[in-house]
C-alpha cells in the first residue's frame, strides 16, 4: 500500500505554478493524510492528466481538488463539456460529469480495481476409445495399363537326390570281441560253402 498524501502533495506542488501563471485559483481539500492506495502509479497518471486538462481549459477561474475515502474529485467551475465528450473521457476508474452552471467534475476512484474472474475450462467428456476400423482413406484407383516389368527368368533347378542315409537308422556301434569272432567264423563258413559249390559244379560239367 502507498500513502495517498505523497501523490497529492507531489502533483499539487507541480501544477500550482501553472495555475498561478494562468490566474487560476487551485484549492485543495484533503483531511485524512493517512489514507493509502493500492495502485499509486495509475492514480497519479490519471490525476496529472485531468488536472492539466482543467488548467488548460480554465482562465481566471477556480479549480478544486477534494479527496475522500472513495475518490479524488477535480472540479472546474468555469467549464462545461458536452455529454459525448464526457462519455469519451470516462474510462476505467475515471468518470466525468458536466452541468451548465455547475462546471465539470472529474472523479478518480480510489477503490481497488476488481480482478477479472478466472475463467474455468468446461469439463470435457471422456474421449471414446478409437474403434479398430480399417483405414477408410480413399485410395487412388490403379491405372488399367499393364505394367511394363520384365518377366523374371526361372532357373531350372535339378531336384536333389534323396540322401541315402536313413535318418531313423541308429548310428553304427563298434562290434564287441565276441561279435567279431562270430563274424569271422561266419565268413569262413561262407568261403567253405562257396568252394564246395565250385567243386560240385565242375564235377557235374565233367560227367
Amino acid at each position: 500500500m502507498y500513502r495517498l498524501s505523497l501523490i497529492i502533495s507531489e502533483v499539487y506542488n507541480k501544477y500550482l505554478p501553472l495555475a498561478e501563471k494562468g490566474s487560476v485559483s487551485l484549492n485543495l481539500d484533503f483531511s485524512d493524510t493517512t489514507q493509502t492506495v493500492d495502485d499509486p502509479e495509475a492514480i497519479k497518471a490519471d490525476l496529472e492528466k485531468h488536472l492539466s486538462s482543467a488548467l488548460n481549459r480554465s482562465v481566471n477561474g477556480e479549480i478544486s481538488i477534494a479527496v475522500s475515502q472513495d475518490a479524488i474529485a477535480i472540479t472546474d467551475s468555469g467549464t462545461t463539456l458536452s455529454k459525448p465528450l464526457c462519455a469519451l473521457l470516462s474510462r476505467g476508474r475515471v468518470s466525468v460529469n458536466s452541468r451548465i452552471g455547475f462546471g465539470t467534475t472529474v472523479s478518480i476512484s480510489l477503490l481497488p480495481t476488481p480482478k477479472p474472474a478466472a475463467t474455468t475450462k468446461p469439463e470435457t467428456a471422456p474421449s471414446k476409445p478409437v474403434s479398430s476400423l480399417p483405414n477408410q482413406t480413399p485410395t487412388k484407383p490403379s491405372s488399367s495399363k499393364p505394367s511394363a516389368t520384365k518377366p523374371t527368368k526361372t532357373r531350372n533347378t535339378k531336384p536333389r537326390k534323396p540322401s541315402s542315409t536313413n535318418p531313423h537308422k541308429a548310428p553304427a556301434t563298434k562290434p564287441t570281441r565276441s561279435q567279431r569272432k562270430l563274424n569271422a567264423a561266419a565268413k569262413k563258413a561262407d568261403r567253405k560253402i562257396q568252394k564246395i559249390r565250385k567243386t560240385r559244379k565242375k564235377v557235374i560239367e565233367i560227367s
